[in-house]
């Protein structure tokens, strides 16, 4: 059930409906306030159907449990009744609009709660709810809330994630900025992530091409921006961002859990995460094992942070999958990839592994060289071509961490993506060496990718331009030393594509809090009245 009335000089009231005239919100025109009768999806889908581009839904307190989504294609608020007071640092929440996860998992898993596809020029709020997971699982991919479009001002606030079975918590996809905040994440569900953040659709591109060919915009409102919310992880929980995503996370409370990204790599045809800021957080660790994350791909600014309780040992870390695993979509940044920089020497030694070889090892008994003279170069074995998993159809290749005279040593994969570069006596072998990987950490806009399979179009390296990670004031509270991020990819080196204590030149931050979120905690209507 729905109510409305519409107010101008007097009231009139007519089917049944009750509208008030509603102040703005974020800055659009006047819209009506529309009262779901309850929050069950019924009640919540017929008022969403009844509204238009600038109204309010309001939703009262209750439980329910919903089990189809809900999908949106108007610029509205939806407002709940849930509120979140207090602090980042302890919040209180008082669970009053609550939803109940019961939304069968489709052949894909794809199950989303709310599904907003929002379109530029509208605005869209989602405010004042709870979603609770149903504990029997399966996990459900591609988002619990998902958000979509090419809206420019979307606000997620005041929502409490509790255990969702949604991988993962909250998504984005196409081209959308706004700002999460004043939410309170329980991560609690093994597999299930916090936030994955894509910008696939940029500039009306996919799979992130369009980000990865656009600037960088550091310190401007073109990323979705995470602020003042609370993260607990108990499982699950990760922070990702993939597909030329953009994001800034400001002023939260992470406890237990740090910030991730997906490189150009596992994803498929997907790109890496494109730019990401992380300053002004407390980083909280009560268990082992304490890590600040990983950034496999684009530009990083990390400043002002915090660590508190467990020591950690180093900050975000900077890695490229591609140096020492082959992936299916893209290959190998082996020193042969047309899609990287590679050093034009080309071979610089090749021959026949002997007896000894083995997983990560190539020897040559008699080599005679000179201790670690090939550290940081590639071997490949070009006899051996990977049957399955991720590098079906790709030759094994990993860059060298060490070398004595006849043996050499790789990085290893450790099986997480498939075996390990092996080789077995009497396999040919070739020494080369890849100078800068394709969106390898600290690379920035370069020529525009396009089409679903690059390494077989022979796609060349798009000349992607230095844009390095910077690294500054991130401090232990235990005693106030540095928080140094941290790279053993050979590619990656200190003062030219990362930088620790220096702050990035003419950066300065966005406007804190987002514009958006310092419309206030709840709309205000004027006019309205209670029915």
């Amino acid at each position: 059930m729905i109510s409305r009335r519409l107010t101008f000089v007097f009231g009139v009231r007519f089917g049944g409906l009750v509208v008030s005239i509603l102040s703005t919100v974020f800055g659009q025109a006047d819209g009506a306030v529309i009262k779901a009768g309850s929050p069950s999806f019924r009640d919540v889908s017929t008022a969403v159907a009844a509204a238009r581009d600038g109204d309010t839904v309001v939703v009262p307190a209750g439980t329910t449990s919903w089990t189809s989504t809900l999908y949106i294609t108007k610029g509205l608020t939806i407002q709940g009744a849930t509120t979140i007071t207090g602090t980042r640092d302890n919040p209180t929440v008082n669970d009053a609009t609550i939803i109940l996860d019961e939304i069968p998992r489709g052949t894909h898993g794809h199950s989303a709660i709310f599904q907003a596809t929002i379109s530029l020029g509208k605005t869209f709020r989602l405010s004042g709810f709870t979603f609770k997971g149903d504990t029997s699982g399966p996990i459900a991919q591609g988002g619990g809330v998902r958000l979509m479009g090419t809206c420019q001002a979307i606000r997620v606030d005041h929502c409490h994630f509790d255990g969702l079975w949604q991988n993962p918590n909250i998504s984005t996809f196409g081209q959308i900025y706004g700002v999460v905040d004043h939410c309170v994440l329980d991560l609690t569900v093994q597999g299930a992530e916090s936030f994955a953040i894509q910008h696939d659709g940029w500039g009306g591109r996919n799979f992130g091409d369009g980000s990865w060919a656009d600037d960088t915009y550091f310190g401007s409102e073109k990323f979705l921006f995470i602020e003042d919310c609370t993260f607990n992880k108990v499982r699950g929980g990760g922070l990702d961002c993939y597909s030329g995503g953009r994001y800034v996370a400001r002023y939260n409370r992470f406890n237990n859990l740090g910030t991730q990204s997906h490189g150009t790599e596992t994803t498929g045809r997907h790109r890496s995460a494109r730019a990401i800021e992380i300053y002004n957080n407390t980083f909280n660790w009560t268990r082992e094992p304490v890590k600040a994350g990983e950034l496999r791909g684009g530009c990083l600014l990390v400043h002002d942070n915090i660590w508190t309780g467990l020591r950690i040992k180093n900050g975000i870390s900077l890695a490229c999958y591609r140096e020492y695993y082959p992936f299916r979509a893209w290959g190998a940044a082996n020193g042969t990839n047309p899609l990287d920089s590679n050093d034009p020497h080309g071979v610089y030694l090749s021959g026949t592994a002997g007896s000894g070889s083995g997983n990560n090892t190539l020897v040559v008994p008699g080599a005679g060289w000179t201790p670690n003279q090939w550290v940081g170069y590639t071997a490949i074995n070009t006899t051996q071509v990977f049957p399955a998993r991720a590098g079906a159809g790709h030759h094994p290749s990993s860059w060298i961490v060490s070398n004595t005279s006849e043996t050499i040593n790789l990085k290893s994969d450790a099986g997480i993506d498939g075996p390990p570069t092996s080789f077995t006596a009497g396999d040919h072998f070739e020494i080369r060496r890849v100078l800068a990987a394709l969106d390898q950490p600290g690379r920035g806009k370069g020529d525009l990718i396009t089409g679903p399979n690059p390494v077989a179009r022979g796609v060349r390296w798009p000349n992607q331009a230095l844009d390095p990670v910077y690294s500054w004031n991130n401090k232990r509270a235990s005693d106030n030393s540095d928080v140094l991020i941290v790279s053993a990819e050979p590619t990656i080196k200190e003062n030219r594509d990362f930088y620790n204590n220096t702050p990035k030149p003419g950066y300065k931050p966005y406007t804190y809090p987002h514009p958006l979120a310092s419309e206030g905690s709840h709309p205000r209507s004027r006019g309205e009245t209670e029915h």
